[in-house]
């Protein structure tokens, strides 16, 4: 049995649905900034262009001016295209001052005096992460980490972790992802502080929806004691594997914070604003090693809290260290070198004088005896007044027993 012809119109049906069916184009366009939507086509002459967005009409052109007599009040002195290079085929659209309402599926169409032609653009708005803030709070009662971002879209993932990690469980934040007036969104993650002040490194990703960036911050709290007039080295690491990143190191106490110095990996360019009493080194700064150290650091001018940050791309890895500097070196150093001598020699004559003393109270007790115990002599004088009192005052058989032992005693 002989095969059925196919009708000719049918082929070049066929032929025109294959070469029409080009997939979509995908272009994602930043919030707020220009975006270009690509068309290209075989030009013929005479080309007659419209854009639309589902069924909304976007852009028209023809014989090299602009149709917008019906272009939706939404596109209205935002959108362009290149008249010169129409007559190379090139359709595309310039979409100005992106925003979230330009999201969807673009049709290009072009129509020519050879047939029509379309291309499709799926267009996507994004606003990416540019910073993000890890800080320290006690807005609820207790220490919390807290970690929040603003002007985003759409709203991002927002993940924590710790070092040394901490256990599964121990980690619940509570995120709240809420809608800005332009249609953006600004995220605020919280988790409470776990153990003690310097047990933890706190690290917080974001990530976009879209998956095309994630940013990191990471905070660290630690505390330590110094002593007036002694050298201070404050340490800060850089995470493993930072490049092209900028050190800068800051002071605060109870006003705002003050820039110490800022140090830059690719100039290797120091700014010190403490010249002559903090420095970092330079070639153990460019390694990760951003160690500050404080010369002759005093009590009161230097007691607070000292912020090292590295700021590198999307990323940024603080660490706070709160200094107390007190006066006790003054105290030590009289316990150094000859001082030492001189207070053994107080404590000594101390004691010397503690013995005199005691010495003296106890010859000063032998001289004056106390009330109540007489002594020998005392005693025998009592008796012999005792006696001649009888003698006078007696019985006459006591006066002439008296007399009688009296005469003995002369003789």
């Amino acid at each position: 049995m002989a095969a059925t012809p196919v009708p000719l119109w049918a082929l070049v049906w066929i032929i025109a649905v294959v070469q029409c069916k080009i997939p979509d184009a995908r272009v994602t366009c930043l919030f707020s900034e220009d975006c270009l939507l690509p068309c290209a086509f075989k030009p013929s002459g005479e080309e007659l262009i419209r854009w639309s967005r589902q069924e909304v009409p976007v852009h028209g052109f023809q014989q090299g001016a602009d149709l917008l007599d019906q272009q939706d009040p939404h596109f209205q002195g935002r959108t362009a295209l290149f008249p010169e290079q129409v007559a190379h085929g090139n359709a595309s659209l310039l979409l100005r001052l992106c925003n979230t309402q330009d999201r969807g599926r673009y049709r290009c169409h072009i129509h020519t005096a050879q047939g029509d032609q379309d291309a499709f653009v799926i267009v996507k708005v994004e606003a990416p992460v540019r910073s993000l803030t890890l800080e320290m709070s006690r807005l609820s009662g207790y220490k919390e980490v807290r970690c929040s971002s603003r002007d985003i879209y759409p709203a991002p993932h927002v993940w924590w972790s710790t070092d040394p990690p901490a256990p599964p469980d121990a980690l619940k934040p509570t995120t709240r992802k809420m809608p800005e007036k332009n249609g953006l969104y600004s995220v605020e993650s919280k988790l409470r502080r776990l153990g003690g002040l310097s047990d933890y490194t706190y690290f917080c990703t974001v990530n976009s929806s879209y998956d095309t960036q994630s940013w990191r911050a990471s905070l660290r709290e630690r505390e330590m004691l110094s002593e007036e007039g002694r050298d201070l080295t404050i340490p800060c690491l850089a995470p493993t594997g930072l490049q092209n990143f900028t050190l800068t190191w800051t002071f605060a106490r109870a006003d705002e914070p003050t820039l110490i110095l800022t140090f830059h990996s690719q100039t290797q360019h120091t700014s010190d604003r403490w010249a002559g009493r903090a420095r970092v080194d330079p070639d153990r700064a460019r390694a990760g090693d951003g160690s500050l150290r404080i010369q002759s650091p005093q009590s009161a001018e230097h007691t607070g809290t000292y912020i090292c940050a590295f700021s590198g791309p999307r990323s940024r890895h603080a660490v706070h260290t709160r200094v107390n500097v007190t006066a006790t070196a003054v105290g030590r150093s009289l316990m150094d070198g000859p001082s030492r001598l001189w207070i053994v020699a107080v404590v000594i004559a101390a004691l010397v004088l503690l013995v005199a003393a005691l010495a003296l109270y106890s010859r000063v007790r032998g001289e004056h005896p106390a009330a109540g115990k007489p002594t020998e002599e005392a005693t025998e004088l009592e008796a012999v007044e005792a006696a001649k009192d009888k003698a006078e005052n007696g019985t006459p058989s006591e006066r002439s027993r008296f007399t009688r032992e009296h005469n003995e005693e002369r003789t």
